[in-house]
């Protein structure tokens, strides 16, 4: 039996393919990745993330603040 393949740390929104994420998303379920997190790099980036998150069951959302960004302003509950 093999094991299920996730991708554990991917940015899926800031990828440029001509035909956009499901395409994206497409390839990689087609080489046998069965879930991804998708990780934002900061809170303005999230609303993609969320949104891949809810249209895909294969696809979480994560955020976060790139370690090479400059520190953001807390994000509050409602936000997230």
């Amino acid at each position: 039996m093999n094991a299920p393949l996730i991708d554990s740390h991917c940015h899926i929104n800031m990828i440029e393919h001509p035909d956009g994420p499901p395409a994206v998303i497409a390839a990689a379920r087609a080489a046998g990745v069965e879930h991804m997190l998708c990780v934002s790099v900061d809170l303005a980036s999230f609303t993609e993330v969320k949104a891949l998150a809810a249209e895909y069951d294969c696809v979480s959302a994560s955020v976060g603040a790139h370690p090479n960004a400059a520190p953001p302003a807390e994000a509050t509950v409602e936000e997230l």
